[in-house]
Protein backbone atom coordinates (compact mmCIF):
# COMPACT_ATOMS: atom_id res chain seq x y z
CA UNK A 1 0.00 0.00 0.00
CA UNK A 2 2.28 2.38 0.75
CA UNK A 3 4.65 1.65 -2.48
CA UNK A 4 1.26 2.30 -4.17
CA UNK A 5 0.79 5.30 -2.61
CA UNK A 6 4.03 6.56 -3.10
CA UNK A 7 5.36 5.58 -6.53
CA UNK A 8 1.48 5.78 -8.36
CA UNK A 9 0.21 8.11 -6.47
CA UNK A 10 -3.00 5.94 -5.50
CA UNK A 11 -4.86 8.18 -2.88
CA UNK A 12 -5.25 6.40 0.49
CA UNK A 13 -7.76 8.02 3.03
CA UNK A 14 -9.73 6.38 5.96
CA UNK A 15 -12.67 7.96 7.65
CA UNK A 16 -12.45 9.99 10.58
CA UNK A 17 -13.01 7.83 13.67
CA UNK A 18 -15.82 9.05 15.71
CA UNK A 19 -13.73 8.64 18.94
CA UNK A 20 -12.27 11.86 17.32
CA UNK A 21 -15.80 14.06 17.69
CA UNK A 22 -16.47 12.72 21.26
CA UNK A 23 -13.21 13.90 22.61
CA UNK A 24 -14.43 17.44 20.63
CA UNK A 25 -17.60 17.37 22.85
CA UNK A 26 -15.99 16.13 26.16
CA UNK A 27 -13.07 18.83 25.83
CA UNK A 28 -16.50 21.50 25.12
CA UNK A 29 -18.50 20.64 28.27
CA UNK A 30 -15.72 20.31 30.53
CA UNK A 31 -14.61 23.62 28.92
CA UNK A 32 -18.36 25.17 29.74
CA UNK A 33 -18.26 23.74 33.56
CA UNK A 34 -14.86 24.93 34.24
CA UNK A 35 -13.01 22.00 35.79
CA UNK A 36 -9.81 20.32 34.33
CA UNK A 37 -9.25 17.14 32.14
CA UNK A 38 -6.96 14.43 33.75
CA UNK A 39 -5.05 11.69 31.87
CA UNK A 40 -3.90 8.78 33.43
CA UNK A 41 -1.97 6.37 31.18
CA UNK A 42 -0.06 5.06 33.92
CA UNK A 43 2.81 4.14 32.10
CA UNK A 44 3.37 4.52 28.32
CA UNK A 45 5.94 1.80 27.07
CA UNK A 46 8.26 2.96 24.64
CA UNK A 47 8.01 -1.01 22.64
CA UNK A 48 4.30 -0.77 22.99
CA UNK A 49 3.00 0.08 19.17
CA UNK A 50 -0.17 2.13 20.62
CA UNK A 51 2.43 4.82 22.21
CA UNK A 52 2.76 6.84 19.12
CA UNK A 53 -1.16 6.99 18.22
CA UNK A 54 -1.71 7.55 22.49
CA UNK A 55 0.24 10.62 21.76
CA UNK A 56 -1.05 12.01 18.94
CA UNK A 57 -4.46 11.68 20.53
CA UNK A 58 -3.01 13.27 23.50
CA UNK A 59 -1.38 15.92 21.28
CA UNK A 60 -4.61 16.79 19.74
CA UNK A 61 -6.61 17.32 23.10
CA UNK A 62 -4.08 19.42 24.35
CA UNK A 63 -4.70 21.79 20.61
CA UNK A 64 -8.25 21.51 22.28
CA UNK A 65 -7.23 22.60 25.48
CA UNK A 66 -5.36 25.49 24.38
CA UNK A 67 -8.28 27.21 22.78
CA UNK A 68 -10.41 26.45 24.79
CA UNK A 69 -8.06 27.44 27.80
CA UNK A 70 -8.56 24.02 30.07
CA UNK A 71 -6.22 22.92 32.51
CA UNK A 72 -4.81 19.81 31.68
CA UNK A 73 -3.37 17.20 34.80
CA UNK A 74 -1.44 14.02 34.55
CA UNK A 75 0.02 11.36 36.47
CA UNK A 76 1.70 8.31 35.44
CA UNK A 77 3.92 6.22 37.52
CA UNK A 78 6.92 6.18 34.86
CA UNK A 79 8.89 8.99 34.57
CA UNK A 80 9.73 8.70 31.14
CA UNK A 81 5.69 8.52 30.21
CA UNK A 82 5.39 11.40 32.30
CA UNK A 83 7.87 13.51 29.92
CA UNK A 84 6.79 11.62 26.82
CA UNK A 85 3.06 12.78 27.66
CA UNK A 86 4.22 16.06 28.78
CA UNK A 87 5.97 16.83 25.37
CA UNK A 88 3.07 15.94 22.90
CA UNK A 89 0.45 18.20 25.02
CA UNK A 90 2.73 21.24 24.92
CA UNK A 91 3.09 20.27 21.32
CA UNK A 92 -0.67 20.71 21.42
CA UNK A 93 -0.68 24.11 23.33
CA UNK A 94 1.55 25.60 21.17
CA UNK A 95 0.02 24.22 17.80
CA UNK A 96 -3.57 26.27 19.65
CA UNK A 97 -1.75 29.28 19.63
CA UNK A 98 -1.60 29.47 23.29
CA UNK A 99 2.01 27.56 24.84
CA UNK A 100 1.51 30.07 27.94
CA UNK A 101 -1.29 27.63 29.15
CA UNK A 102 0.78 24.65 29.48
CA UNK A 103 1.46 23.85 33.16
CA UNK A 104 4.36 22.14 33.65
CA UNK A 105 3.92 21.86 37.41
CA UNK A 106 0.89 19.86 36.24
CA UNK A 107 2.25 16.88 34.78
CA UNK A 108 2.74 14.40 37.73
CA UNK A 109 4.99 11.42 37.97
CA UNK A 110 4.14 9.15 41.27
CA UNK A 111 6.60 6.59 41.71
CA UNK A 112 6.40 3.59 44.03
CA UNK A 113 4.55 1.12 42.29
CA UNK A 114 1.26 0.87 40.68
CA UNK A 115 -0.97 1.11 43.80
CA UNK A 116 0.70 3.99 44.72
CA UNK A 117 0.27 5.37 41.72
CA UNK A 118 -3.46 4.60 42.24
CA UNK A 119 -3.81 6.38 45.51
CA UNK A 120 -2.11 8.94 44.88
CA UNK A 121 -4.05 9.61 41.88
CA UNK A 122 -7.28 9.04 43.07
CA UNK A 123 -6.32 11.78 45.56
CA UNK A 124 -5.90 13.87 42.76
CA UNK A 125 -9.20 13.14 41.26
CA UNK A 126 -11.15 13.83 44.62
CA UNK A 127 -9.09 17.48 45.00
CA UNK A 128 -9.75 18.37 41.51
CA UNK A 129 -13.13 16.78 40.20
CA UNK A 130 -12.08 16.91 36.24
CA UNK A 131 -14.69 16.86 34.18
CA UNK A 132 -12.68 14.68 31.42
CA UNK A 133 -10.69 12.01 32.53
CA UNK A 134 -8.45 10.32 29.38
CA UNK A 135 -7.38 6.26 30.72
CA UNK A 136 -4.94 5.64 27.57
CA UNK A 137 -2.36 4.20 27.85
CA UNK A 138 -0.03 1.00 28.83
CA UNK A 139 -1.98 0.91 32.41
CA UNK A 140 -2.51 -2.32 34.39
CA UNK A 141 -6.11 -3.31 35.07
CA UNK A 142 -5.82 -3.44 38.96
CA UNK A 143 -4.55 0.10 40.00
CA UNK A 144 -6.68 1.82 36.71
CA UNK A 145 -9.79 0.11 38.32
CA UNK A 146 -9.06 1.93 41.42
CA UNK A 147 -9.00 5.26 39.81
CA UNK A 148 -11.75 4.65 37.39
CA UNK A 149 -13.93 3.87 40.37
CA UNK A 150 -13.53 6.74 42.35
CA UNK A 151 -14.11 9.09 39.27
CA UNK A 152 -17.50 7.35 38.88
CA UNK A 153 -18.35 7.77 42.62
CA UNK A 154 -17.84 11.36 42.38
CA UNK A 155 -21.29 13.68 42.90
CA UNK A 156 -20.77 14.83 39.17
CA UNK A 157 -19.18 11.68 36.92
CA UNK A 158 -16.51 13.43 34.50
CA UNK A 159 -16.72 11.98 30.96
CA UNK A 160 -14.18 9.35 30.79
CA UNK A 161 -13.06 7.53 27.51
CA UNK A 162 -10.41 4.39 27.65
CA UNK A 163 -8.11 2.50 25.42
CA UNK A 164 -5.57 0.26 25.98
CA UNK A 165 -3.42 -2.23 23.99
CA UNK A 166 -4.16 -5.62 25.84
CA UNK A 167 -7.44 -6.80 24.75
CA UNK A 168 -8.30 -8.11 28.37
CA UNK A 169 -8.40 -4.47 29.36
CA UNK A 170 -10.75 -2.96 26.77
CA UNK A 171 -13.49 -4.79 29.25
CA UNK A 172 -13.12 -2.48 32.39
CA UNK A 173 -12.71 0.37 29.57
CA UNK A 174 -16.46 -0.95 28.88
CA UNK A 175 -17.48 -0.84 32.38
CA UNK A 176 -16.42 2.60 33.52
CA UNK A 177 -16.13 4.82 30.33
CA UNK A 178 -18.76 6.52 28.58
CA UNK A 179 -16.57 5.68 25.48
CA UNK A 180 -13.62 3.77 24.07
CA UNK A 181 -11.22 2.90 21.50
CA UNK A 182 -11.04 -0.58 20.18
CA UNK A 183 -8.28 -2.39 18.59
CA UNK A 184 -6.87 -0.45 15.35
CA UNK A 185 -9.30 2.62 16.16
CA UNK A 186 -5.60 3.83 18.35
CA UNK A 187 -4.21 3.77 14.97
CA UNK A 188 -7.06 4.75 13.12
CA UNK A 189 -6.92 8.17 14.68
CA UNK A 190 -3.38 8.31 14.46
CA UNK A 191 -3.21 8.26 10.91
CA UNK A 192 -6.46 11.00 10.87
CA UNK A 193 -4.74 13.13 13.17
CA UNK A 194 -0.72 13.29 11.80
CA UNK A 195 -1.75 14.13 8.31
CA UNK A 196 0.94 12.08 7.62
CA UNK A 197 -0.48 9.88 4.09
CA UNK A 198 2.16 7.01 5.08
CA UNK A 199 -0.11 6.52 7.79
CA UNK A 200 -3.33 5.59 6.31
CA UNK A 201 -1.78 3.67 3.13
CA UNK A 202 0.12 1.40 6.60
CA UNK A 203 -3.34 0.94 8.26
CA UNK A 204 -4.89 -0.36 4.77
CA UNK A 205 -2.01 -2.49 4.30
CA UNK A 206 -3.19 -4.20 7.20
CA UNK A 207 -6.53 -4.45 6.36
CA UNK A 208 -5.74 -6.64 3.55
CA UNK A 209 -3.25 -8.81 5.89
CA UNK A 210 -6.13 -9.63 8.03
CA UNK A 211 -8.38 -9.68 4.77
CA UNK A 212 -5.75 -12.81 3.15
CA UNK A 213 -5.67 -14.21 6.36
CA UNK A 214 -9.26 -14.83 7.14
CA UNK A 215 -9.48 -15.94 3.52
CA UNK A 216 -6.75 -18.86 4.28
CA UNK A 217 -8.86 -19.56 7.43
CA UNK A 218 -11.87 -20.23 5.38
CA UNK A 219 -10.26 -21.90 2.77
CA UNK A 220 -8.76 -24.08 5.13
CA UNK A 221 -12.20 -24.31 7.12
CA UNK A 222 -13.83 -25.24 3.70
CA UNK A 223 -10.98 -28.10 2.84
CA UNK A 224 -11.65 -29.67 6.05
CA UNK A 225 -15.43 -29.62 5.66
CA UNK A 226 -14.51 -31.48 2.48
CA UNK A 227 -12.38 -34.34 3.55
CA UNK A 228 -9.65 -32.48 2.00
CA UNK A 229 -5.40 -33.87 3.07
CA UNK A 230 -4.88 -30.88 4.82
CA UNK A 231 -1.57 -32.64 6.76
CA UNK A 232 0.12 -33.41 3.05
CA UNK A 233 2.55 -30.61 2.39
CA UNK A 234 2.12 -31.20 -1.74
CA UNK A 235 -1.64 -29.93 -1.60
CA UNK A 236 0.08 -26.53 -1.54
Amino acid sequence: MVILHTRFKVPMEIRRVPQLDQIDDMMKSTAERGKPVMFIPGGLASTDSYTPAWGQIFEYVGQQAGSLNVRTITTSYMPDATVILGDYLREGFVKSGHPERFRIEDQVCIQGGTFTWSQGTVGLVQRYKPGAIFALGSWDWASHVNVLKAASLLPEKPLMIGGAGWVDLVSYCAVFCDYMFIGDQHMAAQAVLSGDPWHPSQLIGVDFTKFILCGIIVAAIVAAYLGLPMSKANIW
